[in-house]
């Protein structure tokens, strides 16, 4: 069967299935290894060689589906290459860790809808079909009973289909507010390092500016040339490090107050959805505070020629939409 295959294609299996599970989840390590996914990872290598074994199966699929499919296989093989490389001595591994579990749960979801569902419905079919005719011998069987087990959970999980994306969506909403916070208050905190520096600086600064002038007028040295340079030139590396420094200040509160903000949209953005009482409203809502929150901000603290600002919705806009839809 695998002739039929593009090799393009086979080699997109292969770099599923031929993965050491072991390698991957890093199961000799003691410590940030990921072998709460181990579950994961085997039924997703079952379900990508059930695939490769079953190419009427693809033929079948609308070209929408089957580049659906391949983009989600292209989203674990480099998934997977970013487990196998993990370095836990970089900084905040444990932290990067965590967000790659999260960020394959989040995955895994789509995985089982495009993937799993389509492919586990068409081997029941055919089973159920092999069964009715009395053509399939010991092999088939057993392939009948697995996938009669499927099959109830699939009875059971369809149901809940559309609300499980619709979780997976606020899971990873209130991941990533989560990650907001912790960017601001760390933003927060070096803004007000580079204040209290700043404030240092400039008294320092103030006084020695002060001396210096006195020394020129006392000794009279405005008349040299060379030593009056040497002096304004202090002056005017002090400027520059204050400038620098206030620049610094100016970024991190900046900083802080764009990653608040998304903190507070995606936040807001559960509440508005759970009082919606239809998906098109939800995903209007979704769409909104998508762009309420990764639109670039103007805080007053970098202005729009440095980099701030630009086109994009407001926690209001979310609000009037949500209103909108809700009436």
């Amino acid at each position: 069967m695998s002739e039929q295959w593009e090799p393009d294609q086979l080699e997109r299996y292969k770099q599923i299935i031929d993965r050491d599970i072991d390698v991957l989840l890093r199961s000799t390590s003691t410590e940030y290894n990921f072998l709460e996914l181990r579950d994961k990872v085997g039924n997703i290598k079952v379900t990508v060689q059930r695939l490769q074994e079953n190419y009427d199966f693809w033929t079948q699929l609308p070209k929408v589906t089957r580049e659906q499919t391949n983009d989600v296989l292209n989203e674990f093989a480099a998934l997977y290459g970013r487990l196998e490389q993990f370095d836990p001595k970089q900084n905040n591994a444990w932290e990067l860790r965590n967000g790659l579990v999260e960020e394959f749960d989040n995955r895994y979801m789509g995985f089982y809808e495009v993937i799993s569902l389509r492919l586990n419905g068409y081997l029941g079919e055919r089973a159920y079909s092999q069964e009715l005719s009395g053509k399939f011998g010991q092999e088939a069987q057993k392939e009948l009973t697995e996938v009669k087990k499927i099959k109830r959970e699939i009875e059971q999980i369809q149901a809940k289909v559309h609300d499980a994306s619709t979780i997976a969506g606020d899971v990873a909403a209130t991941a990533q507010s989560q990650s907001f916070r912790v960017q601001s208050e760390r933003h927060l905190a070096s803004a007000r390092r580079w204040l209290v520096a700043s404030a240092v600086f400039t008294t320092v600064t103030f006084f020695v500016g002060l001396w210096i002038i006195d020394e020129l007028i006392k000794k009279n040295l405005f008349k040299n040339f060379e030593a009056t340079a040497f002096k304004l030139a202090i002056l005017a590396f002090a400027y520059y490090v204050l400038r620098f420094m206030t620049r610094n200040y100016s970024a991190h509160w900046h900083l802080h107050i764009v990653n608040k903000h998304r903190e507070n949209v995606l936040k807001s953005m559960d509440a508005f959805r759970e009082s919606a009482h239809d998906q098109t409203t939800k995903d209007s809502i979704l769409l909104a505070a998508v762009g309420a929150a990764y639109a670039q901000q103007e805080t007053g603290f970098i202005t729009t020629k440095e980099g701030a600002g630009g086109e994009g919705n407001d926690l209001l806009d979310v609000v009037k939409m949500a209103a909108n839809k809700i009436k």
